[in-house]
């Protein structure tokens, strides 16, 4: 909002003789507000606040015995039943959890060569459509990632 005239800054719009609108520049008026004192000034954070940003500096990286223990959760329950792993593991959520596991765990098992077999099932089920999460899930320790670039790989 324009500070001196009260209306709100934005393209000017002017009527030519022949009755079109003309557009002009942008204009913006000074907001006072918006002074580099106010951005400086120090913030209170709520408690509640206060508690995310630890949890937020208390855990930065996974260390060897929680992914052991997330390794040995998921092949004892399965992989979804992440809300119920949560209490084992303090300040992160089960989000977090499934996250790790699918990008950082699961992967590490994945990560061979294909076999020719692997190739003529990917080719074969995707012929009946490219849903790669539930081919992976046919094939021993495969993400669903992997199988798909496998697949446009052996199609070029």
């Amino acid at each position: 909002m324009d500070v001196e005239s009260g209306r709100s800054a934005g393209t000017a719009q002017d009527v030519s003789s022949n009755g079109t609108m003309l557009l002009t520049a942008k204009t913006y008026a000074r907001d006072e507000r918006m002074e580099i004192a106010f951005l400086l000034a120090p913030v209170e954070l709520s408690a509640e606040a206060a508690h995310r940003e630890e949890e937020v500096v208390r855990r930065n990286r996974w260390t060897r015995d929680e992914d052991a223990l997330l390794v040995e959760l998921v092949r004892k329950h399965g992989a979804l039943e992440w809300k119920r792993f949560e209490s084992m593991f303090p300040g992160r959520r089960g989000t977090h959890l499934r996250s790790h596991y699918k990008h950082a765990l699961e992967v590490r098992s994945s990560k061979r060569a294909f076999s020719t077999s692997e190739d003529a099932f990917i080719l074969a089920e995707a012929e009946k459509g490219r849903r790669w999460c539930e081919i992976a899930r046919n094939m021993d320790r495969r993400v669903d990632n992997h199988v798909k670039n496998r697949y446009w790989q052996l199609t070029r």
